[in-house]
This record gives C-alpha cells, sequence and structure tokens, in this order.
C-alpha cells in the first residue's frame, strides 16, 4: 500500500505529464462536492434559493433561452435581428440589459436547452461545471509558475470550496468569478513575464462581458496587485520605469474592456441611470464591531462580509499563512503573497473600501472572491515551504496559531451566523490545529503528513459548506418544484385557462405568488423582480406611493387601486373567495372559481381595459402633477397625459377625491380588528404626528368622519423611524387595518443595501358608503415614528370608470407590439393630440409619424407618448438597446487591436 502511494506521490508531482493530477483532481473534486452540497439532496432541496435564486436567476434563466432560441430563429431566417425588447419583464423591459448578468457568462449558454420545466434542472448544473472549470484554471495557474502537483491540489481543494463557495446557495450567477480570477492573474504574470498579453486582454474581456461590477472590481484588484507586484520585478525601480509598466497593464486593460464592450457599453449606461446608485446614505469610519468578530471567524468558517457575500478561508490556508509568516527567508512569491493579504486585509477592515469596490453606492464585499483566490495561493505556497522549515520557525507558527485560537475563542462567543451551533466554529478551530501540525511533521513524516493535511483540506473546506448548506435547505426550493411553484400554484394558473391568456394582464390580490412569473408562463403580469431596473418606472409607481414597490427593483401588483390597474390594461384579477373587497371596481364579471396553493379563489374580468396605446388631447404638466397627492395623481394620470414639459395652455385635472376629517389618536372611535387592539401589546404614544412605540405591535388610530361613499385610502407621507436605544433595525413594517382589509408595507432603512429612498405610501382600504370609521395602525418595531402627513382620501369611483371609458374609447387601431417595435394607427386626430404608449420611457426608443422622425415624450412620469399630427397618423415606436451598436463596433476594434498585438508580440518573440 505505502509503494502505491509513494508512487502516486511521485507522479503527482513530476513535471513531465499532469495525467495523474487531473484524474486526482476529479476525483477529489467529486468526493468534496458531495460532501459539501450533499445535504441539500438528502433533504430533498435543490441549489435555487427561494428568493433571488428563483424569483431572479431561475426565471431569467428561461428567458435568456428564449432569447437564445429566438435570436438563432432570426439567423436561420435571415433577419439577423437582435431581440432587444420584452414585453413580459413587468411592463415590458430590455433583454440585453435585464440578462446582462447571464448572457455574459459563456457557461449559461446551456440555457438554449431550457424550458420552464427543466430549467431548475440545468441552471443547477451550472453549479458543478463552473467550480471545475474554476479548478482547472486555478490548477493552470499554479503549474505556469511551476508549483507541484500535491501542492496545487490542497490548494484548489482549499480555492474552490472555500467560504465564497457559500454563493453558489443563494446567487448562482456569481460563482463565475472564481474562473476568471487565476485567468486574470495568469494573464498579468505572464505579462510581466515578458509573456504574451492574450490571456490578459481575455480575463478581463471576460470579466466586462460578465458584468460591470465584475469588471470593474477585477480592475481596482488588478491596478492594486500589479502595484505590488511591480516592486518584485528584476529591475532597477524609478518612475519612468513604474510609468512605463503603468501604460504598458492600462492599454491591455483598456483591449480588454473594448472587446466586452458590447454588453459592457450597454450595461454600463443603464447602471448608470438608475437612481439607486444616487440615494443618499450615511457614511461610516468603521463596520460595527459584530463585523469584525465575524471577520475573525472567517479565518477558519465561514462567514457574511456583506450583502451576498461570505468569505472563509479554512483551516489549512490558516496554518499556511502561519508558516510563510514564521519563516525566515521568505521567497519572493511568499513576500508577494503576505503584502497581498495585508492589502486585502485592509480593504476588509474599512466602510470607504466596501463602498469603492460597489460602485460608491454602499459599503459591500463582493470582491472577496479574489480573498478566495489568494487563499487558495497561500495554501500551495504553505504546502510546498512545510518540508523546508527550521525548528524555530515551526515553533513560531504554532504559537502564532495557538494564540489566534485563543482570541477567536474570546471575541467569538456563543452562536455563529445563520444559527449554526457553537460547536461547528469549535470543530473548524480544532481542524485549524491539526493542519497545523500536519505541516509542522511534513520534513519528518512526509507521506502520513500529505495524507492527512489532504484530508484536512477536505473535511475543513467541506465541514463550513456542509453546515451552511444544511442551514440554507429550508431557505431553498424542493428539487422539481420551480415550475410547479412559479405557475401551477399562483393565480397564473387560473389566467392559463382562458383563451386569450398569452395577450391579457392579470393581477391579483390576497394569494401567493412570485415575482417575474411572466417569465415562464409567458402570460402578461405586473410583478418584477431585478437589479437592473427602469428608473422612470420606479419614479412612477414612488409618485403614486404604491405599497407594493417597498425598494425600487421591484413591484407586485397594483394594490387593489382601481386608477392602477386601469392604467395597467388589466383585464383578469384573482383573489381568494369571499374577499371581493379587494377586487378593483372594474371587474364585474365572475370567470371561474378554483383553487390557488390549496387557497380557494375566484378569477374575474372586465371589458373595460385600456389598450397598450390610445391617443388624449387633455394635457397637464408635471409641475402641476407633482403638487397633487399621490391618490389625486393616479387620478390625473386617467384624466389624460402628464409630460414633463407640457406646452402652454395645459390645464391640471379636476381631483376625483375628497379628504375626509380626521384625528390621529390613541384610542379608536369604532371598533378595530383582530390583533389591531390596544390592549394586546400596550399603547403607543400620539404627540402631533410623531408615534413614540414602547413594542412591537403597538398601534394607533385614524379617527375619520364627514366621508362620503367610494373607495377610500390611508395616506401617509415621509414615514420614518428613529429606533429605540439598544435597538437596531434594517426594516421596519406598518400594518393597516380597516373593516375585512389589511395592508403592509415594509421600509427598509437608509443604512440597508435594499433602501429604495420610499417613505410616502397610500393604503386602499376598499370601497365603502360609511360616513366615518377607524383605520388602525400597527408598527413593528419599537422607536420614534414621524407621519409627516396622514390624510383619509375617498375616491368618486364611477368619475374614475368614466374617465377610463373616455380614454378608451380613443384606442389606437392595428395595433402591433411584438419584437423591437410597437407599430399602430390613429385616426381623425387633432392638432395637439398625443398618442400615449404603456411602454416604459428610455434612451432606446425611437418613433415615427407617418414616416417622419418625432421625439419620443416621457409621459405620465414612466411611459412614453408621441405628439400626432392632425388628422390619420401611422405610429411605429421602435426600440434600439442603447450602446449595444456602439458597444459591438467598439467590441470589433479591440478584438482588431488585441489580435494585432499579440501577433506583434509573436513576431518579435519568434525574431528573438
Amino acid at each position: 500500500m505505502t509503494d502505491i502511494v509513494d508512487r502516486w506521490f511521485r507522479r503527482l508531482e513530476s513535471s513531465d505529464s499532469h495525467r495523474t493530477y487531473w484524474v486526482s483532481f476529479l476525483v477529489v473534486f467529486a468526493i468534496a462536492f458531495v460532501l459539501a452540497f450533499g445535504v441539500l439532496w438528502i433533504s430533498g432541496r435543490s441549489f435555487i434559493w427561494l428568493f433571488d435564486g428563483f424569483e431572479q436567476q431561475y426565471p431569467y434563466f428561461v428567458m435568456e433561452g428564449d432569447w437564445l432560441r429566438e435570436l438563432a430563429s432570426n439567423i436561420v431566417s435571415g433577419t439577423f435581428a437582435v431581440p432587444m425588447w420584452n414585453p413580459l419583464v413587468g411592463y415590458g423591459a430590455d433583454y440585453v440589459i435585464s440578462a446582462s448578468n447571464t448572457l455574459g457568462n459563456p457557461i449559461n449558454l446551456l440555457s438554449v436547452f431550457a424550458t420552464p420545466q427543466n430549467a431548475e434542472f440545468l441552471l443547477a448544473l451550472t453549479i458543478p461545471i463552473t467550480l471545475l472549470l474554476a479548478g482547472v484554471t486555478f490548477s493552470r495557474f499554479c503549474f505556469y509558475k511551476g508549483w507541484d502537483g500535491f501542492s496545487t491540489l490542497v490548494g484548489s481543494v482549499a480555492y474552490l470550496f472555500g467560504g465564497y463557495t457559500v454563493i453558489a446557495l443563494t446567487q448562482i450567477y456569481m460563482l463565475y468569478p472564481l474562473v476568471l480570477a487565476p485567468i486574470c492573474l495568469l494573464g498579468v504574470e505572464k505579462v510581466f513575464d515578458g509573456g504574451s498579453p492574450a490571456e490578459f486582454i481575455v480575463g478581463v474581456g471576460l470579466c466586462c462581458l460578465s458584468s460591470v461590477s465584475l469588471g470593474f472590481n477585477a480592475c481596482l484588484l488588478l491596478l492594486a496587485y500589479c502595484v505590488v507586484r511591480y516592486f518584485f520585478l528584476p529591475e532597477h525601480h524609478c518612475p519612468s520605469s513604474f510609468l512605463r509598466w503603468f501604460l504598458r497593464i492600462f492599454c491591455l486593460v483598456v483591449l480588454g474592456v473594448m472587446v466586452a464592450a458590447v454588453l459592457f457599453l450597454p450595461t454600463a449606461i443603464a447602471i448608470l441611470g438608475q437612481g439607486r446608485i444616487g440615494l443618499e446614505r450615511p457614511d461610516q469610519l468603521l463596520y460595527p464591531l459584530g463585523y469584525y468578530a465575524r471577520l475573525l471567524a472567517a479565518l477558519f468558517f465561514p462567514q457574511p462580509v456583506g450583502a451576498d457575500c461570505v468569505l472563509g478561508v479554512g483551516a489549512v490556508v490558516v496554518a499556511a499563512m502561519a508558516l510563510l509568516l514564521c519563516k525566515d527567508r521568505r521567497e519572493p512569491q511568499d513576500k508577494l503573497a503576505v503584502i497581498i493579504a495585508v492589502v486585502f486585509g485592509v480593504f476588509l477592515v474599512f466602510p470607504a473600501f466596501g463602498k469603492l469596490f460597489n460602485g460608491f453606492a454602499y459599503p459591500n464585499n463582493r470582491w472577496v472572491w479574489a480573498v478566495s483566490l489568494l487563499s487558495g495561493i497561500v495554501c500551495v505556497l504553505g504546502v510546498r515551504t512545510a518540508s523546508r522549515l527550521d525548528a524555530r520557525a515551526r515553533r513560531r507558527a504554532a504559537l502564532m496559531v495557538a494564540v489566534l485560537v485563543l482570541v477567536t475563542l474570546m471575541l467569538f462567543p456563543g452562536r455563529s451566523h445563520g444559527g449554526v451551533d457553537p460547536s461547528t466554529l469549535f470543530w473548524a478551530l480544532v481542524l485549524t490545529a491539526l493542519a497545523v501540525a500536519a505541516l509542522l511533521f511534513m520534513a519528518k513524516c512526509p507521506r502520513a503528513s500529505k495524507l492527512a493535511i489532504l484530508a484536512i483540506a477536505l473535511v475543513s473546506s467541506c465541514h463550513g459548506l456542509a453546515n451552511w448548506s444544511q442551514w440554507r435547505a429550508s431557505s431553498n426550493i424542493p428539487v422539481g418544484s420551480a415550475y410547479p411553484y412559479m405557475v401551477e400554484g399562483t393565480p397564473v394558473s387560473l389566467v392559463l385557462t382562458q383563451p386569450d391568456a398569452a395577450t391579457s394582464t392579470y393581477d391579483f390580490a390576497g394569494l401567493p405568488a412570485w415575482r417575474n412569473s411572466s417569465l415562464v408562463s409567458h402570460v402578461p403580469g405586473l410583478t418584477f423582480y431585478n437589479s437592473m431596473y427602469n428608473g422612470y418606472i420606479d419614479e412612477f409607481h414612488t409618485s403614486v406611493a404604491l405599497n407594493s414597490a417597498y425598494f425600487n427593483f421591484q413591484y407586485c401588483g397594483m394594490d387593489s387601486r382601481t386608477p392602477l390597474s386601469l392604467l395597467a390594461g388589466t383585464r383578469y384579477y384573482a383573489l381568494p373567495v369571499g374577499r371581493e373587497a379587494l377586487l378593483p371596481a372594474q371587474f364585474d364579471k365572475h370567470v371561474l372559481d378554483g383553487a390557488v396553493a390549496g387557497t380557494p379563489a375566484s378569477l374575474y374580468s372586465t371589458d373595460l381595459v385600456l389598450p397598450v396605446a390610445y391617443s388624449t388631447d387633455c394635457v397637464m404638466s408635471r409641475g402641476d402633477y407633482d403638487q397633487l397627492t399621490p391618490v389625486q395623481r393616479q387620478e390625473a394620470l386617467l384624466h389624460g397625459v402628464v409630460l414633463e414639459h407640457a406646452p402652454a395652455g395645459s390645464s391640471p385635472a379636476v381631483p376625483m377625491s375628497s379628504q375626509a376629517d380626521l384625528s390621529l389618536s390613541e384610542t379608536p372611535s369604532h371598533a378595530v380588528a383582530e390583533g389591531f387592539e390596544a390592549t394586546q401589546h400596550g399603547i403607543a404614544a400620539v404627540d402631533g404626528n410623531t408615534v413614540t412605540v414602547t413594542a412591537p405591535g403597538q398601534c394607533v388610530y385614524v379617527n375619520y368622519s364627514g366621508a362620503v361613499p367610494g373607495e377610500r385610502y390611508l395616506s401617509v407621507d415621509d414615514l420614518a423611524l428613529v429606533p429605540a436605544d439598544g435597538a437596531s433595525a434594517e426594516s421596519f413594517s406598518v400594518d393597516v387595518a380597516c373593516g375585512d382589509v389589511r395592508r403592509s408595507v415594509m421600509q427598509y432603512m437608509s443604512t440597508y443595501h435594499i433602501y429604495g429612498g420610499k417613505d410616502d405610501w397610500v393604503f386602499d382600504l376598499g370601497r365603502d358608503s360609511a360616513t366615518e370609521g377607524t383605520v388602525a395602525i400597527r408598527f413593528s418595531v419599537p422607536g420614534t415614528y414621524t407621519l409627516g402627513g396622514v390624510r383619509v382620501e375617498v375616491e368618486d369611483v364611477e368619475a374614475v370608470l368614466n374617465s377610463a371609458r373616455t380614454l378608451a374609447s380613443h384606442r389606437a387601431s392595428d395595433i402591433d407590439y411584438s419584437g423591437n417595435h410597437l407599430a399602430c394607427r390613429v385616426g381623425g386626430a387633432a392638432d395637439g393630440d398625443y398618442l400615449v404608449a404603456r411602454v416604459p420611457f428610455g434612451d432606446g426608443w425611437s418613433a415615427t409619424v407617418n414616416g417622419r422622425d418625432v421625439e419620443p415624450l416621457q409621459a405620465n412620469v414612466g411611459f412614453t407618448a408621441v405628439p400626432l399630427q392632425e388628422g390619420d397618423n401611422e405610429v411605429v415606436l421602435s426600440y434600439a438597446t442603447p450602446g449595444l451598436a456602439v458597444g459591438a463596433l467598439v467590441s470589433a476594434v479591440g478584438v482588431v487591436c488585441s489580435v494585432l498585438v499579440v501577433h506583434r508580440w509573436h513576431r518579435e518573440h519568434d525574431a528573438s
């Protein structure tokens, strides 16, 4: 047996052939993958996270497959048209921008085979493929550096199954940097060694092609690395030499970015146009103390270090770093690794760097894939140097790790992140001690120590991932449930029974549903969830204080509001049986009864549907619109069209609502719903428009009188919270009840990364004819709440419906809303009329009226209008992704320039 092991070691470390290494790598990878994620399969859970994974990654994977097949069909048919607009993404959105984080990853080309039913499995398959490719690129880097196969194998385990890989359980697409990081590093090393720049250009290009944030982070990290790496070059260091190297690297980075411009440029334009980046958030000099405790524990066990990012170094890496630090004569590559580790440590300690790497939006450390790469390299270097340490260095290393373990035990008592048992961290520390022992005995017992260190690397890495897999399992969907969850268990299952489902918009209330279900069911809906959002649509939602859009890159229905449902062109509406109070006024036809996720439900329809395009001569200026309350604004949008720069003579709409008299009180004047009684959790104190809440669940009451019959709303402006002393909150919720109607809104604190700048809310309380009543408001977090303005507004439903009927009577004809355009006809228009299209406004739209170019106008805050000519009009709205054509041209130039640069290098190299 020992002969077999020795022979394996000799072949593994041979520089003549790496065949044994690759076979060993595949075997070790398979074992590690099963150990790390097997708990998911045992529990019957998928890699698809119930939230982002299910509502973003799964439907967008389906959408990419649709896009690829449509593109292929266009090419085969000879049209060569690139699909750029998808009406199924919310109100409609850019195909390329929406799917940019998937289109730029070649691994996701697997989606071309995806259907709504099998996409879950194909998406999950990208995880082992990505990790396997990451192992290949990492190993290539190690072999280029001349490192032996055994050390590379151990380092690969540390790299692939470190803490960052926890991201596979929530953000599948974010695994891809593990593939690209070694390519970039190998590329820049070749440049410094005088080799071909091809790999460096390709690495930077792939990073930028994948996403703007990954390209941005990669360039920043490469800059930091190159500055340090320059001082390890065997040449005289002076300003002119530094400048020469800087310009060389900079030009190659520019070439990489140019190659990726076809996706990088349009995506960058879209990101810079989003209001989310410009939201003001309080700056902080340091993170909270708990962050630093987690950061220390992350040396041994995966810990969160920001939104959607986890850091975990592992036992063998900690032991290897200790050896490098205690080594008497460190080689240049050892010194370089130590210095980069210090630099990364500084990046992790101060929020300013987290904010820098996150595009100056808010502190976040999604760049920690680079730490995983450093961990793998440190592991390789430490294992290689273990057998050459003297006794003094071994003692120092053992003492250093012992002190580190004791400090961690003192500063990180109790429970780890996510409810992990304290014994988990304890065993991680034990594994670290064993790793140190194995490395220190490498010289005396090489065979046993090597086997031990490989086993410890496997156990240590998979110990962290397996525990996280066990903790995350309940948050991931059951295997094979993606399509049933998204379609069969939601209101769209009722709509699918209708013959016009594919062309009819639906909405719902009081039933379970998932955002982006339209991308899977191909039935137009009113939900959307993706970080790439249309800022104009978000501005529209904010202006009408829609409380189902509590952060700016998602929305989920029109909150039962009759005007908003009309404006959205909704034909079908689903709700629980007996909850007709949630039904907007225009839905007068009962279609069928059924069940949604076990809940008895009804489907209603209406013939009063505003088309996707209609004409109007009633114009209102944006300035006048902004002076109205959110309830009055939604009414004004049915009066005609709101333009940013209205022509002279425009007049504001006559409000279709009135306000009731009210008082904000600690006691209700009328009966309130169960769970909203003042005695249940104590009484909140009211002082003007300030409410002091001392315990979760406390309520205040809005008593109103003098109301007229109609649809009732509670409006709250400038809602804000100062948490009570000792309390911390990322968000708070406000629940509202009036009669049988319940409404709820969540608002994020400005320090939280999902904060969307929203603090005005309108709660639809349903239709009622009573002149007085009580609205109960319940608060979730102790603290002082400020309600800048509180109103009870009552809307004249019949006036709203009449306004909608007027607009519907001016519908455009021969509407063709497909591909990248919307074409229609408008007859008998007068001078000063406008065509209003329910198409999100954006820079990519162009328009022609009777063949003549016209400028599309921003209308109704987030949508598009076109001025009409007198008489008959043929209108065509055409869409092209902003920056895509220019980006494609820049990419072509970048590819040509890159080929010339690489060709020149080869010519010079061959000549020498």
